[in-house]
């Protein structure tokens, strides 16, 4: 093992150019992170003025989720300074720096679900593009009127319902050893076309 090459750390970020107002920045390691510096991430919008934010460190995908508030039609330049990321072998970041802007309000699509016939919570609801894509998501532990996705990019959409029979957020493939099913996926009947500026409303029957 000690003859073997280390990875060296490379850094991806999501998503780039725009960013919905609703999506958090995010930035992902191929190699386990260690240690983040807050204090040496910094955004600012296209006045130069600095805007406030938070983040989070992900186990499960090894991740940084930056959120901060976004305003329509604007632009936000993040800096990362060298090792404000440190990994598992001690390789840190050099300066990073990346431009994301947002759209105005009227260029998105906003849609509002109605669910109908639904048996057991915690349940899933989720938008996908054509490819099966996770665009948005609800975790829903109780029914409620009516669930509104907002700041949609026009395009295809997708509906899909996932019933979380182990209640850990995420569907699950079944176990044949273990005799179990894979957790239960109801699709909306039909895609759905969305413009910018629509507003949709939907009832998802899931009998």
């Amino acid at each position: 093992l000690k003859e073997l090459e280390r990875d060296s750390l490379k850094i991806i970020s999501s998503p780039r150019g725009n960013i919905s107002p609703n999506k958090d920045f995010k930035i992902t390691a191929n190699t386990p992170i260690v240690t983040v510096d807050k204090s040496a991430i910094s955004i600012q919008n296209k006045d130069s003025i600095p805007v406030e934010f938070t983040s989070k460190f992900n186990e499960k995908d090894n991740s940084i989720e930056i959120s901060f508030e976004k305003k329509e039609s604007q632009r936000y330049n993040i800096t990362m300074l060298p090792k404000t990321i440190t990994d598992f072998y001690g390789q840190a970041n050099d300066t990073l720096k990346y431009s994301l802007a947002t759209k105005a309000d009227k260029d998105y699509g906003n849609i509002s679900v109605i669910l109908e016939n639904v048996t057991s919570y915690p349940i899933i609801l989720q938008i996908t593009d054509d490819k099966e894509k996770v665009l948005f998501e609800k975790y829903i532990t109780e029914p409620k009127p009516v669930y509104n996705f907002y700041s949609i990019d026009p395009g295809n959409i997708f509906l899909r319902l996932i019933y979380d029979k182990n209640k850990n957020g995420k569907w699950d493939t079944g176990n044949y050893l273990k005799n179990l099913q894979p957790e239960r996926i109801i699709y909306f009947k039909d895609k759905i076309e969305l413009r910018a500026n629509w507003d949709r409303e939907f009832d998802f029957n899931v009998k």
